[in-house]
Protein backbone atom coordinates (compact mmCIF):
# COMPACT_ATOMS: atom_id res chain seq x y z
CA UNK A 1 0.00 0.00 0.00
CA UNK A 2 1.81 3.40 -0.84
CA UNK A 3 1.54 6.05 0.83
CA UNK A 4 1.02 10.08 -0.21
CA UNK A 5 3.58 11.82 -0.62
CA UNK A 6 3.37 15.21 1.50
CA UNK A 7 3.50 17.33 -0.80
CA UNK A 8 0.29 16.06 -2.48
CA UNK A 9 -1.76 16.68 0.69
CA UNK A 10 -4.16 19.67 -0.39
CA UNK A 11 -3.80 21.03 3.60
CA UNK A 12 0.30 20.83 3.13
CA UNK A 13 -0.41 22.91 -0.46
CA UNK A 14 -2.49 24.88 1.07
CA UNK A 15 -0.27 26.24 4.11
CA UNK A 16 2.78 26.48 2.18
CA UNK A 17 0.80 28.79 -0.53
CA UNK A 18 0.21 31.10 2.15
CA UNK A 19 3.90 31.82 1.96
CA UNK A 20 4.86 31.80 -1.70
CA UNK A 21 4.54 34.75 -4.04
CA UNK A 22 2.01 35.23 -6.39
CA UNK A 23 4.97 34.41 -9.39
CA UNK A 24 5.57 31.11 -8.08
CA UNK A 25 2.73 30.37 -7.72
CA UNK A 26 1.77 30.46 -11.04
CA UNK A 27 4.77 28.18 -11.93
CA UNK A 28 4.06 25.94 -9.36
CA UNK A 29 0.47 25.45 -10.26
CA UNK A 30 1.76 23.87 -14.05
CA UNK A 31 3.20 21.15 -11.81
CA UNK A 32 0.54 18.95 -11.20
CA UNK A 33 -3.07 18.94 -10.98
CA UNK A 34 -3.10 18.34 -7.90
CA UNK A 35 -0.97 21.42 -7.51
CA UNK A 36 -2.97 23.18 -9.85
CA UNK A 37 -6.17 22.54 -7.81
CA UNK A 38 -4.41 23.65 -4.22
CA UNK A 39 -2.61 26.78 -5.68
CA UNK A 40 -5.09 28.29 -7.88
CA UNK A 41 -7.48 29.45 -5.06
CA UNK A 42 -4.96 31.82 -4.00
CA UNK A 43 -3.24 33.11 -7.75
CA UNK A 44 -7.11 34.59 -7.82
CA UNK A 45 -7.62 35.65 -4.25
CA UNK A 46 -6.57 38.91 -4.73
CA UNK A 47 -7.27 40.85 -8.07
CA UNK A 48 -6.14 44.33 -8.63
CA UNK A 49 -6.73 46.70 -11.92
CA UNK A 50 -5.23 49.57 -13.20
CA UNK A 51 -4.60 52.30 -16.19
CA UNK A 52 -1.96 49.79 -17.51
CA UNK A 53 -4.52 46.59 -16.95
CA UNK A 54 -7.94 47.83 -17.24
CA UNK A 55 -9.31 44.79 -18.22
CA UNK A 56 -10.44 41.52 -16.86
CA UNK A 57 -8.64 38.51 -17.24
CA UNK A 58 -10.30 35.83 -19.85
CA UNK A 59 -10.70 33.44 -17.19
CA UNK A 60 -12.20 35.22 -15.07
CA UNK A 61 -16.01 33.99 -14.92
CA UNK A 62 -14.34 30.61 -14.28
CA UNK A 63 -12.25 31.62 -11.23
CA UNK A 64 -14.56 34.62 -9.84
CA UNK A 65 -15.54 32.67 -6.57
CA UNK A 66 -12.26 32.70 -5.34
CA UNK A 67 -11.45 36.27 -6.01
CA UNK A 68 -11.83 37.64 -1.98
CA UNK A 69 -9.81 40.99 -2.84
CA UNK A 70 -10.53 43.72 -5.47
CA UNK A 71 -8.71 46.81 -6.27
CA UNK A 72 -9.44 48.89 -9.05
CA UNK A 73 -7.26 51.90 -9.96
CA UNK A 74 -8.84 53.28 -13.39
CA UNK A 75 -12.26 54.16 -14.19
CA UNK A 76 -14.47 51.85 -13.81
CA UNK A 77 -16.69 50.86 -16.87
CA UNK A 78 -19.59 48.69 -17.64
CA UNK A 79 -17.32 45.49 -17.69
CA UNK A 80 -16.60 46.77 -13.81
CA UNK A 81 -19.91 46.68 -13.25
CA UNK A 82 -21.47 43.36 -14.68
CA UNK A 83 -18.37 41.79 -12.43
CA UNK A 84 -19.85 38.88 -9.94
CA UNK A 85 -17.48 37.71 -7.18
CA UNK A 86 -19.53 35.81 -4.80
CA UNK A 87 -17.28 35.42 -1.98
CA UNK A 88 -15.70 38.86 -2.59
CA UNK A 89 -14.92 40.76 1.18
CA UNK A 90 -12.54 43.36 -0.06
CA UNK A 91 -13.07 46.43 -2.63
CA UNK A 92 -11.01 49.28 -3.02
CA UNK A 93 -11.94 52.10 -5.64
CA UNK A 94 -9.35 54.97 -5.80
CA UNK A 95 -7.24 56.49 -7.56
CA UNK A 96 -10.06 58.23 -10.03
CA UNK A 97 -13.47 59.70 -9.90
CA UNK A 98 -15.90 57.26 -8.87
CA UNK A 99 -19.77 57.08 -11.51
CA UNK A 100 -22.56 55.02 -11.86
CA UNK A 101 -20.76 51.40 -12.93
CA UNK A 102 -18.73 52.38 -9.43
CA UNK A 103 -22.21 52.32 -7.23
CA UNK A 104 -23.22 49.47 -9.09
CA UNK A 105 -19.96 47.18 -8.55
CA UNK A 106 -20.58 47.58 -5.20
CA UNK A 107 -24.27 47.04 -5.21
CA UNK A 108 -23.18 43.74 -6.72
CA UNK A 109 -21.50 42.25 -3.85
CA UNK A 110 -23.21 43.10 -0.11
CA UNK A 111 -20.94 40.47 1.15
CA UNK A 112 -18.25 43.43 2.04
CA UNK A 113 -16.47 43.61 5.17
CA UNK A 114 -14.25 46.16 3.89
CA UNK A 115 -15.07 49.02 1.35
CA UNK A 116 -12.62 52.19 -0.03
CA UNK A 117 -13.53 54.85 -2.15
CA UNK A 118 -11.89 57.73 -3.41
CA UNK A 119 -14.05 60.48 -4.65
CA UNK A 120 -17.62 59.57 -4.89
CA UNK A 121 -19.78 61.57 -7.23
CA UNK A 122 -22.42 63.61 -5.82
CA UNK A 123 -25.07 62.55 -8.05
CA UNK A 124 -24.68 59.10 -6.82
CA UNK A 125 -24.48 60.01 -2.65
CA UNK A 126 -28.25 59.57 -1.83
CA UNK A 127 -29.01 56.11 -3.74
CA UNK A 128 -24.82 55.17 -2.44
CA UNK A 129 -25.63 55.50 2.00
CA UNK A 130 -29.04 53.97 0.99
CA UNK A 131 -27.75 50.98 -0.22
CA UNK A 132 -24.45 50.51 1.66
CA UNK A 133 -26.35 51.22 4.96
CA UNK A 134 -27.79 47.49 4.51
CA UNK A 135 -24.49 46.00 4.23
CA UNK A 136 -24.47 44.05 7.33
CA UNK A 137 -21.50 42.38 7.12
CA UNK A 138 -19.38 45.86 6.46
CA UNK A 139 -17.02 46.74 9.06
CA UNK A 140 -14.28 48.58 7.34
CA UNK A 141 -14.85 51.72 5.96
CA UNK A 142 -12.30 53.99 3.86
CA UNK A 143 -13.47 57.14 2.14
CA UNK A 144 -11.69 60.36 0.72
CA UNK A 145 -12.23 63.53 -0.94
CA UNK A 146 -15.56 63.27 -0.51
CA UNK A 147 -18.26 66.63 -0.04
CA UNK A 148 -21.81 65.29 1.95
CA UNK A 149 -25.03 66.74 1.12
CA UNK A 150 -26.95 68.08 4.12
CA UNK A 151 -29.54 65.20 3.50
CA UNK A 152 -26.63 62.35 3.57
CA UNK A 153 -24.78 63.33 6.69
CA UNK A 154 -26.72 61.38 8.90
CA UNK A 155 -26.84 58.58 7.09
CA UNK A 156 -22.61 58.56 6.55
CA UNK A 157 -23.25 58.59 10.89
CA UNK A 158 -25.29 56.33 11.10
CA UNK A 159 -23.31 53.84 8.72
CA UNK A 160 -20.03 54.57 10.90
CA UNK A 161 -22.02 53.56 13.99
CA UNK A 162 -21.32 49.49 13.15
CA UNK A 163 -17.86 50.38 11.92
CA UNK A 164 -14.45 48.69 13.53
CA UNK A 165 -12.21 50.58 11.79
CA UNK A 166 -12.94 53.99 10.13
CA UNK A 167 -10.30 55.66 7.53
CA UNK A 168 -11.07 59.57 6.11
CA UNK A 169 -9.65 62.14 4.68
CA UNK A 170 -10.81 65.23 2.97
CA UNK A 171 -14.38 65.09 3.87
CA UNK A 172 -15.80 68.51 3.34
CA UNK A 173 -19.54 68.20 5.17
CA UNK A 174 -21.36 71.58 5.30
CA UNK A 175 -22.86 70.57 8.86
CA UNK A 176 -22.15 68.09 11.48
CA UNK A 177 -26.01 66.34 11.69
CA UNK A 178 -26.37 64.61 14.61
CA UNK A 179 -22.78 63.54 15.01
CA UNK A 180 -22.71 65.37 19.40
CA UNK A 181 -25.76 63.11 19.87
CA UNK A 182 -23.77 59.49 18.06
CA UNK A 183 -22.22 56.78 19.57
CA UNK A 184 -19.60 55.11 17.92
CA UNK A 185 -19.25 51.96 20.33
CA UNK A 186 -17.59 49.43 17.69
CA UNK A 187 -15.13 51.72 16.39
CA UNK A 188 -11.60 50.19 17.45
CA UNK A 189 -9.00 51.76 14.74
CA UNK A 190 -9.73 55.47 13.59
CA UNK A 191 -6.98 56.56 11.15
CA UNK A 192 -7.55 60.61 9.10
CA UNK A 193 -6.14 62.52 6.84
CA UNK A 194 -6.37 66.26 7.86
CA UNK A 195 -5.87 69.61 5.72
CA UNK A 196 -7.97 71.77 6.77
CA UNK A 197 -8.86 73.21 11.14
CA UNK A 198 -12.12 72.00 10.28
CA UNK A 199 -11.52 68.94 10.02
CA UNK A 200 -9.61 68.93 13.52
CA UNK A 201 -12.89 69.94 15.34
CA UNK A 202 -14.83 67.17 13.40
CA UNK A 203 -12.68 64.49 14.14
CA UNK A 204 -11.95 65.25 17.65
CA UNK A 205 -16.16 65.48 17.74
CA UNK A 206 -16.08 61.69 16.29
CA UNK A 207 -13.14 59.92 18.27
CA UNK A 208 -14.11 61.01 21.57
CA UNK A 209 -17.49 59.23 20.87
CA UNK A 210 -15.68 56.23 20.36
CA UNK A 211 -15.44 53.88 23.82
CA UNK A 212 -13.44 51.18 22.37
CA UNK A 213 -11.16 52.59 21.08
CA UNK A 214 -7.96 50.92 20.48
CA UNK A 215 -5.69 52.62 17.64
CA UNK A 216 -5.59 56.36 16.60
CA UNK A 217 -3.72 57.03 13.37
CA UNK A 218 -3.21 60.82 12.05
CA UNK A 219 -1.36 62.74 9.05
CA UNK A 220 -1.81 66.21 8.89
CA UNK A 221 -1.29 68.79 5.94
CA UNK A 222 -1.71 72.08 7.74
CA UNK A 223 -0.28 73.86 10.31
CA UNK A 224 -2.94 75.00 12.23
CA UNK A 225 -4.80 71.84 11.87
CA UNK A 226 -2.05 70.09 13.18
CA UNK A 227 -1.86 71.90 15.99
CA UNK A 228 -5.31 72.01 16.95
CA UNK A 229 -6.12 68.12 16.56
CA UNK A 230 -2.49 67.68 18.48
CA UNK A 231 -3.63 69.46 21.03
CA UNK A 232 -7.44 68.15 21.97
CA UNK A 233 -5.60 64.57 21.18
CA UNK A 234 -3.68 64.61 24.12
CA UNK A 235 -6.60 66.28 26.29
CA UNK A 236 -8.66 63.23 25.40
CA UNK A 237 -5.80 60.73 26.48
CA UNK A 238 -5.00 62.60 29.22
CA UNK A 239 -8.33 62.47 30.98
CA UNK A 240 -8.49 58.39 30.40
CA UNK A 241 -11.28 58.91 27.32
CA UNK A 242 -10.14 55.34 26.40
CA UNK A 243 -9.15 52.34 28.53
CA UNK A 244 -7.98 50.12 25.74
CA UNK A 245 -6.09 52.73 23.68
CA UNK A 246 -2.58 50.90 22.89
CA UNK A 247 -1.73 52.71 19.28
CA UNK A 248 -0.59 55.58 18.36
CA UNK A 249 0.32 56.73 15.02
CA UNK A 250 1.48 60.31 14.27
CA UNK A 251 3.33 62.06 11.57
CA UNK A 252 2.37 65.52 13.30
CA UNK A 253 5.62 67.90 13.88
CA UNK A 254 4.12 69.66 16.67
CA UNK A 255 3.89 67.16 19.04
CA UNK A 256 6.34 68.03 22.54
CA UNK A 257 8.06 65.93 25.04
CA UNK A 258 5.58 67.37 27.16
CA UNK A 259 2.25 65.94 24.70
CA UNK A 260 4.14 62.90 24.68
CA UNK A 261 4.34 62.55 27.99
CA UNK A 262 0.47 63.00 28.49
CA UNK A 263 -0.22 60.64 26.01
CA UNK A 264 1.83 57.72 27.23
CA UNK A 265 0.48 58.56 30.93
CA UNK A 266 -2.88 58.14 29.39
CA UNK A 267 -2.44 54.96 28.03
CA UNK A 268 -2.60 51.58 30.46
CA UNK A 269 -0.34 49.95 27.80
CA UNK A 270 1.38 50.39 24.97
CA UNK A 271 1.66 48.23 21.93
CA UNK A 272 2.37 50.60 18.82
CA UNK A 273 3.90 54.21 19.55
CA UNK A 274 4.71 56.12 16.01
CA UNK A 275 5.71 59.39 15.93
CA UNK A 276 8.34 59.09 13.14
CA UNK A 277 8.40 63.24 12.01
CA UNK A 278 8.86 64.74 15.53
CA UNK A 279 12.99 65.94 16.03
CA UNK A 280 12.71 66.67 19.47
CA UNK A 281 9.48 64.80 21.15
CA UNK A 282 11.40 62.25 22.84
CA UNK A 283 13.36 63.49 25.96
CA UNK A 284 13.85 62.08 29.56
CA UNK A 285 10.05 61.88 30.65
CA UNK A 286 9.10 59.96 27.48
CA UNK A 287 12.02 57.28 28.02
CA UNK A 288 11.23 56.81 31.76
CA UNK A 289 7.52 56.75 30.80
CA UNK A 290 8.52 54.00 27.77
CA UNK A 291 10.39 52.15 29.17
CA UNK A 292 7.95 49.95 31.93
CA UNK A 293 5.98 49.31 27.88
CA UNK A 294 9.28 47.89 26.55
CA UNK A 295 8.08 44.39 27.33
CA UNK A 296 4.57 44.92 25.09
CA UNK A 297 6.05 46.96 21.89
CA UNK A 298 5.13 46.14 18.87
CA UNK A 299 5.58 48.61 17.19
CA UNK A 300 8.30 51.93 17.34
CA UNK A 301 8.87 54.81 15.05
CA UNK A 302 11.02 57.25 16.22
CA UNK A 303 12.68 58.17 12.78
CA UNK A 304 13.58 61.71 13.36
CA UNK A 305 13.92 61.94 16.93
CA UNK A 306 17.40 62.54 17.32
CA UNK A 307 17.42 62.08 21.14
CA UNK A 308 16.15 58.59 20.71
CA UNK A 309 19.34 57.70 19.04
CA UNK A 310 22.75 56.32 20.52
CA UNK A 311 22.81 54.26 23.94
CA UNK A 312 18.48 54.19 24.03
CA UNK A 313 18.47 52.72 20.39
CA UNK A 314 20.77 49.86 21.32
CA UNK A 315 18.57 49.24 24.76
CA UNK A 316 15.52 48.93 22.66
CA UNK A 317 16.94 46.59 20.50
CA UNK A 318 17.82 44.48 23.82
CA UNK A 319 15.09 45.02 26.17
CA UNK A 320 11.87 45.08 23.37
CA UNK A 321 11.06 40.93 22.67
CA UNK A 322 7.93 41.68 21.16
CA UNK A 323 8.93 44.54 18.62
CA UNK A 324 7.87 43.54 15.06
CA UNK A 325 8.96 46.98 13.25
CA UNK A 326 11.17 49.30 14.28
CA UNK A 327 12.61 52.77 13.22
CA UNK A 328 14.59 54.75 15.30
CA UNK A 329 17.59 57.45 13.77
CA UNK A 330 21.13 55.77 13.89
CA UNK A 331 22.71 53.57 16.39
CA UNK A 332 26.43 53.80 17.26
CA UNK A 333 28.16 50.38 16.55
CA UNK A 334 30.99 51.44 19.48
CA UNK A 335 27.09 50.85 21.41
CA UNK A 336 26.31 47.88 20.05
CA UNK A 337 29.80 46.10 20.70
CA UNK A 338 29.16 46.89 24.63
CA UNK A 339 25.54 46.29 24.85
CA UNK A 340 23.65 43.25 25.65
CA UNK A 341 22.49 40.69 22.85
CA UNK A 342 19.61 42.04 20.38
CA UNK A 343 16.28 40.03 22.02
CA UNK A 344 14.08 41.54 19.20
CA UNK A 345 14.26 38.12 17.39
CA UNK A 346 10.50 38.71 15.47
CA UNK A 347 11.59 41.86 14.14
CA UNK A 348 9.97 42.14 10.24
CA UNK A 349 10.74 45.97 9.49
CA UNK A 350 14.34 47.33 10.56
CA UNK A 351 14.92 51.27 9.37
CA UNK A 352 17.96 52.61 11.62
CA UNK A 353 21.78 53.88 10.22
CA UNK A 354 24.42 52.33 11.68
CA UNK A 355 27.61 54.63 12.93
CA UNK A 356 31.14 53.72 13.03
CA UNK A 357 33.98 55.85 13.89
CA UNK A 358 36.60 55.36 10.95
CA UNK A 359 39.14 53.75 13.42
CA UNK A 360 36.55 51.17 14.42
CA UNK A 361 34.97 49.93 11.11
CA UNK A 362 36.51 46.94 10.50
CA UNK A 363 36.38 45.66 14.41
CA UNK A 364 32.74 47.08 14.76
CA UNK A 365 30.51 45.96 11.61
CA UNK A 366 31.29 42.09 11.82
CA UNK A 367 29.43 42.75 15.23
CA UNK A 368 27.04 44.34 13.62
CA UNK A 369 26.41 41.47 10.53
CA UNK A 370 26.29 39.10 14.20
CA UNK A 371 23.18 40.81 15.03
CA UNK A 372 21.50 41.63 12.32
CA UNK A 373 21.89 37.70 11.61
CA UNK A 374 19.86 36.58 14.35
CA UNK A 375 16.61 38.48 13.31
CA UNK A 376 15.53 35.91 11.06
CA UNK A 377 12.37 37.13 10.43
CA UNK A 378 13.20 40.20 9.11
CA UNK A 379 11.64 40.52 5.62
CA UNK A 380 12.38 45.11 5.06
CA UNK A 381 15.73 46.56 6.64
CA UNK A 382 16.71 50.57 5.57
CA UNK A 383 20.25 51.44 6.59
CA UNK A 384 19.87 54.66 4.80
CA UNK A 385 22.81 56.96 5.30
CA UNK A 386 22.91 60.52 5.60
CA UNK A 387 21.15 62.42 8.14
CA UNK A 388 20.18 66.15 9.31
CA UNK A 389 21.58 65.04 13.02
CA UNK A 390 24.40 67.63 13.64
CA UNK A 391 25.66 65.10 16.42
CA UNK A 392 27.05 62.82 14.06
CA UNK A 393 28.34 65.78 12.24
CA UNK A 394 30.32 67.11 15.34
CA UNK A 395 31.51 63.42 16.23
CA UNK A 396 32.31 62.70 12.44
CA UNK A 397 30.62 59.49 12.89
CA UNK A 398 30.37 57.21 9.43
CA UNK A 399 27.10 56.02 8.73
CA UNK A 400 27.99 53.75 5.59
CA UNK A 401 27.67 50.38 6.22
CA UNK A 402 29.66 48.01 4.03
CA UNK A 403 27.13 45.75 2.58
CA UNK A 404 30.50 43.11 0.91
CA UNK A 405 31.27 39.95 1.64
CA UNK A 406 35.02 40.72 2.74
CA UNK A 407 33.09 42.69 5.66
CA UNK A 408 30.81 39.92 6.59
CA UNK A 409 27.46 39.86 4.61
CA UNK A 410 27.91 36.55 4.45
CA UNK A 411 26.64 36.38 7.97
CA UNK A 412 23.36 37.51 6.85
CA UNK A 413 22.73 34.76 4.89
CA UNK A 414 20.17 33.75 8.14
CA UNK A 415 17.83 36.06 6.57
CA UNK A 416 15.72 34.50 4.23
CA UNK A 417 12.88 36.29 4.46
CA UNK A 418 14.53 39.23 3.52
CA UNK A 419 12.16 40.96 0.65
CA UNK A 420 13.50 44.52 0.29
CA UNK A 421 16.65 46.70 1.49
CA UNK A 422 17.23 50.00 1.36
CA UNK A 423 20.95 51.90 1.60
CA UNK A 424 20.05 55.09 -0.17
CA UNK A 425 23.01 57.52 0.24
CA UNK A 426 25.50 54.92 1.59
CA UNK A 427 28.96 54.18 -0.26
CA UNK A 428 29.03 50.56 -1.29
CA UNK A 429 31.75 48.59 -3.64
CA UNK A 430 29.62 45.25 -4.27
CA UNK A 431 30.38 43.66 -6.94
CA UNK A 432 29.46 40.57 -8.95
CA UNK A 433 29.88 38.10 -6.11
CA UNK A 434 27.98 40.37 -3.97
CA UNK A 435 24.74 40.38 -6.30
CA UNK A 436 25.47 36.18 -6.94
CA UNK A 437 25.23 36.11 -3.15
CA UNK A 438 22.00 37.94 -2.57
CA UNK A 439 20.19 36.00 -5.46
CA UNK A 440 21.36 32.55 -3.67
CA UNK A 441 20.98 33.08 -0.52
CA UNK A 442 17.85 36.01 -0.06
CA UNK A 443 15.40 33.92 -1.65
CA UNK A 444 12.84 36.09 -0.97
CA UNK A 445 13.96 39.31 -2.18
CA UNK A 446 11.92 41.61 -4.56
CA UNK A 447 13.29 44.98 -4.52
CA UNK A 448 16.99 46.96 -3.81
CA UNK A 449 17.53 50.22 -3.23
CA UNK A 450 20.84 52.03 -3.59
CA UNK A 451 23.60 52.44 -5.53
CA UNK A 452 25.29 48.85 -5.50
CA UNK A 453 28.78 50.78 -6.73
CA UNK A 454 29.46 54.12 -6.14
CA UNK A 455 33.24 54.40 -7.98
CA UNK A 456 31.67 52.95 -10.80
CA UNK A 457 28.58 53.89 -12.52
CA UNK A 458 28.16 51.82 -15.65
CA UNK A 459 29.25 48.83 -13.51
CA UNK A 460 26.63 49.72 -10.82
CA UNK A 461 23.96 49.67 -13.82
CA UNK A 462 25.10 46.31 -14.70
CA UNK A 463 24.72 44.89 -11.44
CA UNK A 464 21.41 46.22 -10.77
CA UNK A 465 20.66 44.52 -14.73
CA UNK A 466 21.05 41.04 -13.14
CA UNK A 467 18.67 41.77 -10.34
CA UNK A 468 16.59 42.77 -12.73
CA UNK A 469 16.93 39.80 -14.58
CA UNK A 470 15.89 37.61 -11.40
CA UNK A 471 12.62 39.52 -11.01
CA UNK A 472 14.35 41.95 -8.23
CA UNK A 473 13.48 45.46 -8.62
CA UNK A 474 15.96 48.02 -8.14
CA UNK A 475 16.91 51.99 -7.54
CA UNK A 476 19.63 53.76 -7.62
CA UNK A 477 20.58 56.56 -5.39
CA UNK A 478 20.26 59.61 -7.31
CA UNK A 479 23.72 61.33 -5.62
CA UNK A 480 26.61 59.73 -4.33
CA UNK A 481 29.02 60.04 -1.85
CA UNK A 482 32.28 58.96 -0.94
CA UNK A 483 33.76 58.54 2.26
CA UNK A 484 37.21 59.41 0.93
CA UNK A 485 35.97 62.57 -0.63
CA UNK A 486 35.12 66.04 1.00
CA UNK A 487 32.47 65.98 3.51
CA UNK A 488 29.01 64.69 2.60
CA UNK A 489 26.21 67.15 2.20
CA UNK A 490 24.05 66.44 5.21
CA UNK A 491 20.75 67.43 3.74
CA UNK A 492 18.60 64.64 2.42
CA UNK A 493 15.47 64.25 1.08
CA UNK A 494 12.93 62.67 3.49
CA UNK A 495 11.76 59.57 2.90
CA UNK A 496 8.07 58.57 2.92
CA UNK A 497 6.91 56.61 5.95
CA UNK A 498 5.97 53.09 5.65
CA UNK A 499 2.14 53.62 6.36
CA UNK A 500 0.49 54.48 3.08
CA UNK A 501 -1.87 57.30 2.79
CA UNK A 502 -5.31 56.73 2.52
Amino acid sequence: MSSTHPLELPEVLSHIAKFVPLSRLLTYALVSRTWSQAFIPYIWRNIRLDEKWPTLPWSFSSHSHHVKSLEIYCTPTSEHAAMRCPNLESLTLTGCRQNLFSLQLIMGHPTLTRLQMHQLWSNYQSEFWDKVLGFRHLKHLALSVVTFADDDVDKFWQLCTRMERLELSKLRLANHGNLSSMEFPLLKEFRVGIDQEEESTLYLELVKRCPSLTACNWKIGDREADKRFVSGFVDLVASKTWSDLDSVDSASNFITNEDLSKIMEGMTQISVLNIGSTWEAFGSNSTELLRPRFSNLKELSLGYCITAAGPLAQEIMSSCPMLEKLSIPHINASEIASGRPWVCLGLKKLSVRFCFRPATVGLLQPLVFEQLSRLKRLEDLRIDGISDDPTLRKMRLQETFDLRLCRGLGKLSTLRSLAVINFLDTDQRMGDEEVDWMIEHWTSLVEVNGTLNTSKQEFDEALRGRLEKHGVRTKAAERRISRHGDSPDFESDVESDYDESI
